[in-house]
């Protein structure tokens, strides 16, 4: 077999999928199709080596098995390539999301080659995932800390990894991981972590921001939500600072814009740092941002960090 689609919501587990398959090879090369074209990368799989060595291409992020709208072309090369694929190439395609099983690329491929669509984990599977990650590390963890890192990550296998890699940096060694510790260390629920990152962006602290955007993309959480509640922020910092010049009350701030005092008096805080022009531009910043992300086709996350880049 020599073309796959590895089709998934978890990054990780296409990644353990990918393992599995190129076991027993060693010339294995990644490109990402959000930044190379499909013609690329296909005239990289049907190079011909003068030693005919066999080798792996992986292709991320292949959008076009997706449900985004078909492009002709891109279809014509695939369809092609397929008919007549190059023996020595093993070509790995890894979609993270779910595949559109009515376009032609995809039923291509699944009767004529190997299209794996790995289903979400269910909780019991979660649990034995994190037994098997702790134990092959030397760890131990009680039911209660698994339970507990299952429910705060939302049954995201990603996330769940992610946390588990945090917890043997914090031990250093192999132990048992204390439900205390657990508590302490693995992060916070997304509704929290939504209001962070909104904190960090308000505060311009882009490193921590960027970092809560790769969890964030890990969770699906959609983009245009983060951008509307960040458009929220910015409006009640320029009307809150507008109305304090006007001499009004906390107390009528606070009717005003329907907001309790304490968040009134937040806002008002993070208003000082910030002038009426900057915030009209970081307004216009979102709202141009809201529409290339509804518009064009590119990766929402990429898109979104370079907009974050121009807030003022």
């Amino acid at each position: 077999m020599n073309i796959y689609l590895i089709v998934s919501e978890s990054i990780r587990l296409i990644d353990e999928e990918i393992k599995k398959i190129t076991k027993n090879l060693i010339n294995i090369e990644k490109f990402d199709l959000n930044i190379i074209s499909l013609e690329e990368l296909l005239n990289e799989a049907s190079y011909l080596s003068l030693f005919n060595e066999k080798r792996v291409i992986i292709a991320k992020n292949s959008y076009m098995f997706g449900n985004d709208k078909e492009n002709k072309t891109n279809n014509e090369l695939l369809l092609k390539y397929i008919e007549n694929p190059n023996e020595n190439t093993v070509l790995i395609f890894t979609y993270n999301g779910k595949a559109d099983m009515r376009k032609k690329i995809t039923k291509e491929i699944k009767e004529k080659y190997k299209l794996i669509n790995i289903e979400k984990l269910k909780f019991s599977d979660l649990q034995d995932k994190i037994r098997t990650i702790v134990k092959n590390d030397g760890y131990t963890i009680d039911l209660d800390s698994i339970n507990y890192l299952i429910n705060n990550c939302l049954n995201n296998y990603d996330l769940i990894y992610n946390e588990l890699e945090k917890l043997k940096l914090y031990y250093n060694a192999p132990c048992k991981f204390e439900f205390e510790d657990v508590k302490k260390i693995v992060s916070k629920s997304i509704d929290e972590n939504n209001f962070k990152f909104v904190e960090y962006i308000i505060n311009r602290d882009l490193k921590k921001a960027f970092k809560m955007l790769d969890d964030f993309n890990i969770l699906k959480v959609e983009p245009i939500s983060l951008i509307n509640l960040l458009a929220r922020e910015y409006r009640l910092m320029y009307f809150t600072k507008q109305l304090y010049e006007e001499n009004k009350s906390l107390n009528t701030i606070s009717k005003e814009l329907k907001l309790q005092d304490w968040q009134t008096e937040k806002i008002l805080k993070n208003s000082f740092n910030y002038n009426y022009n900057e915030l009209e531009n970081n307004l216009l910043v979102l709202n141009e941002c809201d529409l290339q992300i509804k518009s064009v086709y590119f990766d929402k996350y990429s898109l979104l960090k370079i907009f974050m880049l121009k807030l003022l």
